[in-house]
């Protein structure tokens, strides 16, 4: 996610197709190294299959509906992100887009590295609505900035939020429900990011064609703010209780 968009960057100077035929060789690479993998021992020495118990047979897994929902308007940001970044970029006067997504890239690959930690410390939650506040504060500045600079700092803060809160909201997710349903809980939960980034791009580039480039950046600021204040309510409903 860091390198990637800037190498891109520099490939397109000799035409789309180094760009993609170096992407395509780089997949090839990564199926033969995985192929090779599967060649050993994948448990290791010493290692057992635990069994948790036979699971239930369903589709959906209610109990993350509200973790989903969140991962829902956070899928809109992400998907901003990628699909409009270079637009956003041209019309800032910004030369190399790749440049200010790497910049969100390398934001959340530094919280990546303590969110973890935290988020087993004081709970998901407590660690995902901060996230989702700042990530959706740093979508906001972006929608308004003219400056390349401001842009450049809002997107790291963007990065920042998102870094906290994909993981936090996942974690969440598995930890309301028993072990043998953890499967069926990360399917839903990932369904509910899927819907998200389908429609995002739809909806963002019709707004954004008649209301101007910001809402790029803007209807995932609103949405992303809306989620917050969902698992917001969530909390204090069950602190009510």
């Amino acid at each position: 996610f860091v390198v990637g968009p800037i190498c891109a960057d520099l490939l397109l100077d000799l035409g789309f197709f180094a760009a993609f035929a170096t992407a395509g060789a780089l997949l090839v690479a990564a199926a033969y190294a995985g192929n090779r993998s599967l060649s050993g021992d994948m448990l290791g020495p010493g290692r057992a299959v635990v069994d948790v118990g036979a699971p239930r047979a369903r589709s959906f897994q209610p109990a993350v509906a509200l973790p989903g929902t969140g991962m829902l308007t956070a899928s809109f940001l992400f998907a901003s992100v990628v699909a409009f970044h270079p637009e956003y970029a041209e019309h800032i006067g910004i030369a190399r887009p790749g440049t200010l997504f790497a910049t969100y890239a390398a934001a959340v690959l530094i919280m990546r590295r303590f969110v973890g930690e935290i988020a087993d410390r004081v709970g998901p939650l407590r660690v995902a609505i901060p996230g989702m506040a700042v990530a959706a504060a740093g979508s906001g500045v972006l929608a308004m900035s003219s400056s390349p600079l401001v842009s450049y700092i809002a997107m790291a803060f963007t990065g920042l939020g998102a870094g906290v809160t994909f993981p936090a909201l996942t974690a969440d997710s598995v930890r309301r429900v028993p072990d043998s349903e953890r499967g069926s809980a990360m399917g839903s939960f990932m369904a509910f990011g899927d819907v998200g980034q389908a429609s995002a791009g739809p909806l963002i580039g019709i707004a954004s064609t008649a209301f101007g480039f910001r809402w790029v950046y803007g209807i995932p600021a609103l949405a992303v703010a809306g989620g917050c204040l969902i698992l917001i309510g969530d909390v204090a409903r069950r602190r009510m209780r």
